[in-house]
C-alpha cells in the first residue's frame, strides 16, 4: 500500500514538472517562430534581430523562474497534504499494531 501511494505522488510531481517544461517549450518555440517569420517578412538588420532575440531570452528566463516557483509551491502543498492525510494516521496505525502484537492496549 505504501509503495502505491509514493509512486502515485511520484507520478503526480512528474506530470506537473511535464507540464511546466512543455510550457516553457511551448514559449520559447512560438517566440522563436515569431522571430523568425519578422525577419523573413520584414528588413531586419542583425541589431535589431539581436535584440529581438535576447527580449525573448530574458522573458523566457522570467517566465521560467515564475513557473520553477509555482512548481514548488504545488510541491509543498503535496507534501504537507501527504504528511497530514497520509503518513501521520499510516505511522499511528502501525505504532497500533506494534503494541498489539506485543499485547498492549492501545487507546485512542
Amino acid at each position: 500500500m505504501v509503495k502505491n501511494v509514493q509512486l502515485k505522488i511520484i507520478l503526480i510531481f512528474a506530470v506537473i514538472a511535464t507540464f511546466l517544461l512543455v510550457g516553457i517549450s511551448t514559449y520559447f518555440l512560438v517566440n522563436l517562430n515569431n522571430i523568425n517569420n519578422i525577419l523573413l517578412t520584414q528588413n531586419f538588420d542583425i541589431q535589431q534581430a539581436t535584440s529581438k532575440i535576447a527580449d525573448t531570452i530574458s522573458q523566457g528566463g522570467l517566465l521560467s523562474i515564475y513557473l520553477v516557483f509555482a512548481f514548488l509551491v504545488i510541491s509543498v502543498v503535496i507534501a504537507i497534504f501527504v504528511v497530514t492525510k497520509i503518513t501521520i494516521p499510516m505511522n499511528r496505525l502501525i505504532d497500533s499494531a506494534r503494541k498489539i502484537a506485543t499485547g498492549e492496549e492501545v487507546r485512542h
